[in-house]
């Protein structure tokens, strides 16, 4: 039920972002931040939350699975290319998708993605393009 409550609230952050072609940060963000940190509060503290949080910091900072997959890379593995659109009109986040997928056995080989969004749009894409594969 934890870990529930710590996926509601990641993706409720995901939506909590400074607007940049505004340069301010509208008033439904502040209020969604600000519950977000109580929520947060209320769940859980100390090495946890710590540990959870590294790990979303270290997925925006530096993401393992960022990138491409072009049509020659997906036939080096021996699969077929699928790339798929997604995006958020509400927050302004957009995600491609790339997969490698084994012909006949539909298998992810191999998982990329870009994504223009929020660090926490970032983060999140990469923990799926990471669970995607296999």
């Amino acid at each position: 039920q934890m870990l529930s409550k710590m996926q509601q609230i990641d993706q409720e952050q995901s939506q909590v972002h400074t607007h940049i072609h505004q340069k301010t940060t509208c008033q439904n963000c502040k209020k969604q931040k600000k519950d977000l940190i109580m929520a947060k509060n209320d769940l859980i503290t100390g090495s946890i939350w710590d540990e959870y949080s590294n790990q979303v910091i270290r997925r925006m900072d530096d993401p393992t699975h960022q990138g491409e997959i072009t049509e020659e890379k997906a036939k080096e593995l021996g699969g077929k290319l699928i790339v798929a659109d997604f995006g958020a009109e509400s927050c302004g986040d957009a995600v491609r998708l790339y997969w490698c997928v084994e012909e006949g056995t539909d298998k992810i080989l191999d998982s990329k993605f870009k994504s223009f969004g929020c660090g926490t749009a970032i983060a999140s894409s990469d923990a799926m393009a990471e669970l995607c594969i296999g």
